[in-house]
């Protein structure tokens, strides 16, 4: 990342002598109904200066997701204690924002316990297709559809965990 303005004019420099389009030209013809203004401002941020807090719309979506999340009952709970690994002995709660399906591989090799199983199903048209993911684990089981496989284990290990929370939720109200 550029740091100064004297980095940008080498740049522009380097790009003019081998023939090619300043960094301003560039943006303007790939940018026409945009104000490069603002492009070359950020150019020339200092690496200091970080990010601009500003959210971006997937995040506040996710942030309001986990508050959703968080008032049907499921934020919170422990999903498992790490037995193996840096932080031993550290309790991990169910984190919204990674994949499921990394998280369940996660508790599984953290709990010794074998691997999901998935079974798929692949239905429907070459240029429609739909898939059926079902998940077996610890003995639970869900199951979930979806144009993908991807999106349908993802989906399918966001409902298997979903009953990991609460059967967790439900087991450490006990031991309190």
């Amino acid at each position: 990342m550029m740091t100064d303005g004297t980095a940008h004019e080498k740049i522009t420099a380097k790009l003019a002598a081998a023939g090619s389009k300043t960094v301003a030209d560039y943006l303007r013809a790939a940018f026409p109904h945009k104000d490069i203004s603002d492009a070359l401002a950020v150019v020339s941020i200092p690496a200091s200066a970080g990010v601009p807090d500003e959210a971006a719309p997937e995040k506040e979506m996710a942030l309001l997701d986990i508050v959703e999340l968080a008032g049907r009952g499921t934020a919170h709970v422990l999903f498992y204690i790490k037995v193996k690994g840096k932080g031993k002995g550290r309790p991990v709660m169910y984190d919204y924002m990674k994949s499921s399906v990394a998280q369940v591989y996660e508790y599984a090799t953290q709990m010794s316990l074998p691997d999901p199983l998935f079974d798929h199903i692949a239905s429907g048209a070459a240029h429609l297709r739909s898939f059926e993911v079902t998940v077996q684990f610890d003995g639970l089981s869900a199951t979930d559809r979806a144009g993908s496989i991807k999106e349908a284990k993802e989906g399918a290990c966001d409902t298997l965990v979903q009953e990991m929370l609460a059967r967790n939720r439900d087991v450490y109200k006990l031991k309190a």
